[in-house]
């Protein structure tokens, strides 16, 4: 249980990057 709990925060986090780095692509490709 504690297993999934923590990979379920892992995705959580995994997305929220995601989420950020989506909003400004082009401050990706200019690094």
């Amino acid at each position: 249980m504690v297993v999934q709990l923590e990979e379920a925060e892992l995705k959580r986090g995994r997305n929220k990057l995601i989420n950020k780095y989506a909003k400004c692509p082009l401050l990706i490709l200019d690094e």
